[in-house]
Order: structure tokens, then sequence, then C-alpha cells
């Protein structure tokens, strides 16, 4: 149950949102400020608000379930994403910083031909709206859930939030949230991993009961044929044509820059996943049995006190937002540009 700290939290949150976007539309001149910040968005802030838009707030509800049920199993197949994004580093950092573009399908039209590059403007938009509208029910039943707010109306007003403050404050607005709701999202699992260690009994109670093979990174299901076809498809399908990414890379001052975004990617997603959803596989040894997918909610409610269960639900969701609002901006900019 929600207490008045965790909802002044929650409120908090959202206005600060709103405010960051208010607080850049002064700063938005013209098309090439709102679509790629001008070219003047550092590496570290590009880096993070890539990692923030690249999961949602099913992370946060499958992972924990694959953790709760098969072990360190859910965290490699979060780790498939690290050869993806070096992949993506090695290869096209520097060549999409040098294209100088304004939206990810402009450089098809230099390349190749106008017909090609309106043929992926007009395929990729409708799926990412498709796509977009799926994410939007997921964060709309997770307030709905945590917080008792009807379903309809949560979607609403996450959607207005995400949007308003997107539209006034171009890519700048959408980068800087993602910071923000990158440190909002770190303080929360910084918060639940020692307390859910704590609560199995320590590192060394943890460890010895936990089941075995839990720390194996694969098994019969998840074998390392799988995670490598995963990895594969990641590489072919993610890390070299993802609209986000892409802007990632041309939004930054230099080609160094766009390396150094990559590689910050690649290291948050190494060093993420274990801090992330350890403590589900530590669930298990105090919250008994419970739904596979209701493992991280119900270790929030269980371990976090007034307050703190407000942020870290505004954590969950922040990630949903971080990723919808990327895919605002980028799909206006080919809707405007292409």
């Amino acid at each position: 149950m929600l207490h008045a700290a965790d909802y002044a939290m929650l409120i908090g949150y959202f206005v600060l949102m709103l405010g960051i976007g208010v607080y850049f539309y002064r700063y938005m001149k013209g098309m090439k400020d709102y679509f790629t910040g001008g070219n003047n968005i550092p590496w570290w802030l590009s880096g993070v608000s890539f990692y923030m838009s690249s999961f949602s707030v099913y992370a946060f509800i499958a992972y924990p379930a694959l953790c709760y049920k098969y072990g360190c199993v859910g965290i490699t197949l979060l780790w498939v994403a690290v050869p993806a994004t070096l992949f993506s580093v090695i290869l096209f950092a520097r060549k999409w910083r040098r294209a100088r573009i304004n939206s990810p399908v402009e450089y098809l039209e230099v390349r190749y031909s106008p017909l090609l590059r309106q043929l992926f403007a007009w395929q990729g938009v409708p799926v990412k709206m498709v796509d977009d509208g799926l994410k939007l029910v997921s964060i709309g039943t997770f307030i709905s859930v945590g917080l008792g707010f009807p379903m309809g109306q949560s979607m609403l007003g996450a959607g207005l939030i995400m949007l308003i403050y997107t539209m006034m404050g171009g890519l700048w607005a959408v980068t800087v949230t993602d910071f923000v709701q990158f440190v909002v999202l770190t303080v929360a699992i910084l918060i639940v991993f020692p307390l859910s260690i704590s609560r199995a009994g320590g590192w060394e109670n943890f460890v010895a009961n936990t089941p075995e093979g839990f720390f194996n990174l694969t098994n019969d299901e998840y074998g390392w044929i799988y995670v490598g076809l995963l990895a594969l498809l990641y590489c072919l399908a993610w890390s070299s044509i993802n609209w986000s990414l892409i802007q990632r890379y041309y939004c930054v001052p230099t080609e160094k820059d766009a390396v150094k975004a990559g590689w910050l990617v690649t290291v948050l997603y190494i060093i993420g996943p274990p801090i992330m959803f350890l403590p589900a596989i530590a669930a298990r040894q105090f919250l008994g049995e419970v739904p596979d997918q209701e493992v991280y909610p119900l270790l929030c409610v269980e371990l976090l006190p007034a307050g703190i269960l407000g942020l870290v639900i505004a954590a969950m969701f922040s990630a949903t937002m971080s990723m919808l609002s990327s895919d605002y901006n980028v799909c206006a900019s080919v809707l405007t540009n292409d």
C-alpha cells in the first residue's frame, strides 16, 4: 500500500519532467536543435540516454521472472546486448556521426535513392507507433496496478506528460530527462540490492541457499546455441538499424564522442543486469512461492519503506518513459524531415 510520501515522490518526479521540457523550450530555434540537439549533446549524456531508452517496465517483469525461475540465465539473456552494442560501436558509430544527418533515414537517399528513403520512412513510423502503443499500455497497466488508478486515465496521463516535455524541449529535453530517470533508477536498484541480500541472510547465506545451478549462465532450456543466435539477431537487427541508437550517435559533437557514447552504453549493459536482477534470485529465500511475473513488485513492497517505494515505482516506469520519449522525438524527425 502506498503512503502520502510515495505519492509526493511520484508527483515531484512528474513535475520535474515537465519542468525540464519547459526549460529547454527556449533553446529550440530550428529543426537541427530539435532533432539533433544542435550536435552539441555530450557523449556521456547521449550514452546514458540510449541506455535508458533501450528497455521498458517490461524488463522489470520478464527478466526478474526468469531470474526467479532459472537464476542467472535471466541476466545472460540481457547480456546479449553487449556484443550487439560492441558491433555497433566498432562498425557504425563514426560513420553515423560523419553522415551529418537530421533523421535516421535521411542517409538512405544520399547513399541509395529517394525511393528507398521514403520506403523506410513510411514502413518504420507505423511499426514504431504500434510498438509505442503497446509500451504505453504496459506503463498504464503498471500505474494502474501499483497506484490503483483507472487504466485509461493512467495511460492518458503518462502519455501526455511524455508528449509535453518531448514536444517542448526536443532532443535536449529527452536526453536530460533520460539522465534524471537514470539517476532515479540507479538510486532505486542500489537500495533494493543490499536490502534483498540482507533479507536473504547476507551474501554467504544467499549463495549457500540458492538452488543448485542458479549461478550458471545457461541451462537446458536457454543454452549457448540459443544465446549465440539471440546475440547474432541483436547484432543484425538491433544495433545497426535502431533509430534511437543512430540518433544518439549523430547528436554528439565529434566522431570520437560517438564512439565514447557507444562504449558507455556497453559498460552499462555489463554492470547493470546483475545489480538489477540478482535480488530476484535472493527473493526465493523470503518471498516463498509467488507468481513469477510479480516477483519484482512484491519484492519492493516487502522491503521498502514509505517514500522509497514511490521512488522505485517512478524508476520502474521511468524506463518506459525514456523509451517512449526517445521514440516520439526520432519518429517526429522522420515525419518532419523525410
